[in-house]
């Protein structure tokens, strides 16, 4: 009995190890987000102080956001885009909507474009979006749990955001996505150390992955899982939880 109370310790102390450590990702994520809104605010503010459009964005202006993004990128291997997400009704250039940058096929950052024309069948409705929407109505961050990017990346991932504002009110977003199979990778790296089996969730107790066949991604955590255990991700932006037998 003792030496199973010591194994199940033990899983328990690897299962905190791994949360702790993507919490730190994730929190390291928010802090560089945090960086870009408040340089993007305080340049581009600057530059159209008292006017409620901002821009047209001049080329420099907009290297300077694809610079940011590009760092960003290269920092944080969990990213798979950056950018920043404006408002329409906040600038003066539908095209300028969102400077974006991805990881090209050899890894270096690239420019990634979106259809903004609404007539169009491809055309990018992002407004309602939860990681838009949100932190325009709360000004506060938003971490998503997994959707598909439909007609925007068309990847399934979850987004990470920060808005940013002025005198007027809400600009926009710094936003950067994560592409779920990143995290499968991550979960089964981890699992290599680990004892036990683990599950990464999302709202509403959703898979977003796992360690075993067991659990599926997209399916609700079954209710028969009362023998496990819970635990929140340490992250200054809660949204993911572990649970793990």
């Amino acid at each position: 009995m003792r030496a199973q109370r010591m194994t199940l310790m033990s899983v328990e102390e690897e299962i905190r190890g791994f949360a702790r450590d993507l919490a730190a990702d994730l929190d390291r994520l928010f802090d560089h987000l945090n960086r870009i809104a408040s340089l993007v605010r305080q340049r581009l503010g600057a530059e159209n102080a008292h006017e409620r459009r901002w821009g047209p964005f001049q080329p420099d202006q907009l290297r300077m956001m694809e610079a940011e993004a590009d760092q960003l990128l290269e920092q944080h291997p969990l990213v798979s885009g950056a950018g920043i997400i404006f408002d329409p009704d906040r600038i003066v250039s539908p095209e300028q909507l969102i400077p974006w940058r991805v990881r090209g096929e050899r890894g270096a950052p690239e420019a990634y474009g979106f259809d903004f024309d609404e007539h169009s069948r491809d055309y990018y409705d992002f407004l309602q979006l939860p990681w838009f929407a949100e932190p325009k109505s709360t000004g506060a961050p938003k971490l998503t749990t997994p959707y598909v990017d439909f007609l925007g990346v068309d990847e399934y991932i979850l987004t990470a955001a920060v808005p940013f504002a002025d005198e007027h009110g809400f600009v926009g977003v710094a936003g950067s996505d994560i592409e779920v199979n990143t995290l499968e990778k991550v979960m089964m790296r981890a699992a290599k150390t680990v004892s036990g089996r683990f599950v990464l969730l999302g709202a509403q107790g959703r898979i977003v992955c796992s360690t075993t066949a067991r659990f599926l991604p997209g399916e609700l955590l079954e209710q028969n899982t009362e023998r496990g255990h819970h635990l929140e991700l340490p992250t200054q932006v809660p949204t993911l939880s572990l649970y793990w037998e």
